[in-house]
């Protein structure tokens, strides 16, 4: 796949313009401040790569030198390692990363949260926490009862084990003491707490045992205010009583609070190809209707 002239010239703005300086002097600033006259140079030394799979000898090169911590360094530790890259290179770099980004959620497992555009390592720490405080309650056979269980939703195909080499699968659990061990695909992350503490579109009233709700429910009230909604294809947000575009619609237009529970429709009944395709008979009952919606931008409408 060949980059475009503009995915090269977005790939040089992203990069930081005042990081470690580079081997010939030129750093991001010089093409960023000059991009008009050092364009063309810089469009055929890519070019040239995604064409020919071939670059200048020490074009990727790296020189690694020490900046000193302190005044009076006198030992290793008292120095930091930079390495300075071709600037080139580190263009070459942004492309291909920028272009894996793209494929790479669709070829790594779910599981995986580390170094994947929209997945955070945190999501573990989140749902080995929540795993825990679900401990707290103990009863004596449970052990047992559970491994009989897992056994049951593997035998029903219900839970998809693991693949080891050479068509071995590895074992949905083991147990040692008190400890178990369950090895199975899925993806849980915050979707574990969010069972926990959501019902429906509101948050739980009643204590849980849970690390990480405990210390951010007080601050709920003010998560959401300053939150902002992203809509996506809109087919799981009520148009007239979820608060999507900075007002509930059906407060806006004073609709009785019984009538509104009974309109169903979702943000994406308006949409048509990435924009508002309102019905006139909307416009003409509710004149504000219009210019409330479309202050929402497409840039905030993702259709999938």
């Amino acid at each position: 796949m060949m980059p475009s002239h503009q995915e090269i010239k977005a790939a040089t703005y992203a990069l930081n313009k005042v990081s470690a300086p580079v081997p010939d002097g030129f750093e991001a600033f010089f093409f960023q401040r000059y991009w008009e006259i050092v364009k063309i140079v810089v469009f055929k030394a890519v070019l040239e790569f995604f064409t020919s799979s071939w670059i200048l000898p020490g074009f990727n090169s790296n020189i690694v030198t020490l900046l000193h911590k302190t005044s009076n360094a006198t030992s290793i530790d008292h120095y930091w390692p930079i390495a300075m890259i071709n600037f080139k290179f580190k263009v070459l770099s942004k492309i291909i990363a920028d272009m894996l980004a793209k494929v790479m959620p669709s070829i790594i497992s779910e599981e995986q949260m580390s170094f994947i555009h929209d997945r955070n390592i945190k999501v573990c720490i989140c749902t080995i926490s929540e795993a825990v405080n679900l401990l707290h309650n103990k009863s004596f056979g449970a052990k047992d009862v559970l491994s009989r269980s897992i056994s049951k939703l593997v035998h029903e195909g219900k839970l998809d084990l693991i693949r080891g080499s050479r068509h071995i699968n590895v074992p949905s659990h083991t147990f040692y003491a008190d400890d178990l061990m369950i090895f199975y695909k899925e993806f849980l992350g915050s979707k574990l707490l969010q069972a926990r503490v959501m019902r429906g579109k509101k948050t739980i009233h009643h204590h849980i045992f849970s690390s990480i709700w405990s210390n951010i429910k007080e601050e709920v009230p003010t998560i959401l205010e300053n939150s902002i909604w992203l809509l996506g294809n809109g087919e799981d947000i009520n148009f007239w009583n979820d608060n999507w575009c900075g007002s509930i619609l059906f407060e806006v237009f004073n609709i009785p609070f019984h009538i509104s529970q009974a309109l169903t429709s979702t943000v994406s009944d308006y949409l048509y190809n990435g924009h508002w395709n309102l019905p006139p008979y909307l416009g003409q009952h509710y004149f504000a209707l219009s210019f409330l919606v479309q202050q929402v931008t497409s840039k905030q409408i993702a259709l999938e």
